[in-house]
């Protein structure tokens, strides 16, 4: 199986055309060592399907990176254990031939095309992705820092333009920003989007955030469904990170960093092949396919478009590149191939335009991997068959979470029965004054003794300016979001000060200005999170049980005793 990536984003996931193309990081192919494997290092048989002890060790360190699992005996039994229960739901739905649906045999043909992005990738783009110290460091700053933004979006770069015109001859940002939304809650909060981090945006919407300053207003900037004027309100940054909870997270940071740096180096990739191929559209057939496409249903399906094009047009050439050219019968053929959440994103012609250099983009590439036999690697099948088997096992779990039923009376009894875990938690608002040499932080010391007042201090001498200018206020925190620091933080009282706390050569100084209660969250406000933890341990019960039972039909021995014989670096 394989452990793939996503944009979790408020606003839109990545360039549109690089969607086609993107190509997730993959663990390696858990089968590598079986040509090697013996007796010995069989931890499991499930019917014909051996997990090796080798298997498991790279797959249980991904996970221990990954969601920072401690490394002890239950742990390894209960991932082996479920690691198994995997292998039987695979067989049982293949038992069920849920393998030979027309809906799967189309998946396993796009995994097929997935597949060989991924080896021509993992050949041609992952050495280009190792990172630095310093680059893990940076990151670990950008991901304590949150920037509140706001944006005024329009599906074109001429409406952005002509936007962005209103705004430099003096038009007010929330005032265009309440005219063009038509979401009721951008509109009355004239398009921000409150706080958000790293990894939250767009890539292009978070690099140009990034780079600017509060108050600050950007030129329209590209995004997935459009194009975005960003401004950005506040910065708030958490200076309470210690070295020692980088170190924590170190591993796992470095990992994160390496796949940004991969879809910068696909996008980079992806952008000069485009340019490299020159490929060029017919506007105006696109544009008459375009406008017949918004006036159908969703999920009708693309062939349905070409009705309103006649038999001459369907002979047009509709795209041409260095290497080739399609009619417009070929492009719709082309793009029937594709998935409807894929065709989901064409929200413009320009959309429209970059899916098409997607679909030629990944041709090219395909035909590449061809030609550098990549399909024809043991390896390639091999990871073939791993994800058509992880998508024939969320065929089968969507079947079973299906029949889950949660009642209403269970909901309000874990409710009534767990209040305390459906808190808003206490917060606290803090000021901070960062300096970077001792005799200052002496100096400080005995002003605050004397009796001068924080804010001021803060503003003449603090080396967050941007901090500074409000007298060193941070805002609100949890005890969560400071770390290791919380507990000593979370002591203070309104008014009482702590510092300074000296870290890598930087010393700190903070105040507590004021206190949030933690407050009762409802019954109602609180339901769906309760429905689905309920449903999550139901269904956790309810899959091994299942599994279980298929023990009867599929032989499964498990060798538990070799899991403490195995070394995980």
């Amino acid at each position: 199986m394989k452990a793939s990536f996503k944009f979790i984003s408020p606003v839109y996931p990545g360039m549109f055309w690089v969607l086609i193309l993107i190509i997730a990081f993959t663990m390696p192919a858990s089968s590598a060592s079986d040509k090697n494997r013996t007796v010995n290092d069989t931890l499991a048989l499930i019917g014909d399907k051996i997990i090796t002890a080798n298997q498991f060790k790279e797959l249980f360190r991904e996970k221990l990176i990954s969601i920072g699992l401690t490394d002890n005996g239950t742990a390894r039994m209960g991932y082996l254990s479920n690691l198994v229960d995997d292998e039987l739901l695979i067989k049982q739905a293949k038992r069920q031939n849920l393998d030979r649906t027309t809906e799967a045999v189309k998946k396993k043909k796009t995994i097929g095309i997935q597949e060989l992005l991924d080896a021509y990738s993992q050949k041609h783009f992952a050495r280009k992705s190792e990172v630095t110290e310093n680059d893990v460091r940076g990151l670990f700053i950008k991901m304590n820092k949150k920037i509140k933004v706001g944006h005024i979006y329009a599906k074109t770069k001429i409406a952005a333009d002509s936007l962005y015109k209103e705004l430099t001859f003096g038009a007010g940002f929330d005032d265009i920003a309440r005219k063009t939304f038509t979401d009721p809650t951008l509109k009355e909060r004239s398009g921000s989007l409150g706080y958000v981090s790293i990894d939250e945006m767009d890539p292009e919407f978070e690099r140009a955030a990034y780079q600017m300053r509060v108050g600050e207003i950007s030129k329209p900037v590209k995004t997935v469904q459009g194009y975005s004027i960003i401004r950005v309100e506040d910065i708030k940054g958490n200076p309470f990170v210690t070295e020692s909870e980088f170190l924590k997270v170190r591993e796992r940071l470095t990992g994160f960093a390496k796949r940004r740096k991969y879809e910068e180096t696909v996008k980079e990739f992806t952008s000069a092949l485009r340019s490299q191929l020159h490929i060029r559209c017919n506007t105006e057939l696109l544009r008459k396919y375009y406008e017949a496409s918004r006036s159908n249903s969703p999920g009708t399906g693309v062939e349905s478009n070409a009705f309103v094009l006649s038999p001459r047009e369907m002979q047009k050439t509709a795209v041409t590149w260095t290497q080739g050219k399609w009619k417009m019968h070929e492009l719709i053929s082309a793009m029937a191939q594709t998935s409807e959440q894929q065709k989901a994103w064409i929200h413009t012609e320009e959309n429209l335009e970059d899916f098409i250099a997607g679909l030629i983009l990944q041709r090219h590439v395909i035909l590449e991997a061809v030609k550098e036999k990549l399909n024809t690697a043991p390896s390639y099948q091999q990871s073939v068959n791993d994800a058509f088997d992880t998508y024939l096992l969320a065929t089968l779990e969507k079947q079973l979470k299906s029949t889950l039923n949660i009642s209403a009376d269970s909901l309000h009894s874990y409710y009534m029965n767990h209040k305390q875990d459906f808190m808003v938690p206490e917060e606290l608002r803090f000021s901070a004054i960062l300096l970077d040499n001792a005799a200052m932080s002496d100096s400080i010391t005995l002003l605050l003794g004397q009796g001068v007042p924080f804010p001021d201090l803060a503003k003449r001498y603090s080396l967050q300016s941007v901090t500074a200018e409000r007298g060193g206020d941070l805002g609100f925190y949890r005890r969560n979001e400071l770390g290791d620091l919380g507990d000593q933080l979370f002591s203070l009282r309104p008014g009482d000060w702590l510092g300074p706390m000296v870290e890598r050569e930087k010393h700190l100084f903070v105040k507590c200005t004021e206190r949030k209660a933690a407050v009762q969250r409802s019954y109602e406000d609180s339901k769906k999170e309760i429905e689905d933890a309920l449903v999550s341990m139901a269904w956790i019960d309810s899959r091994h049980r299942y599994a279980d039972s298929l023990k009867i039909h599929i032989g499964c021995r498990i060798f538990p005793e070799k899991l403490q014989t195995i070394t995980i670096h």
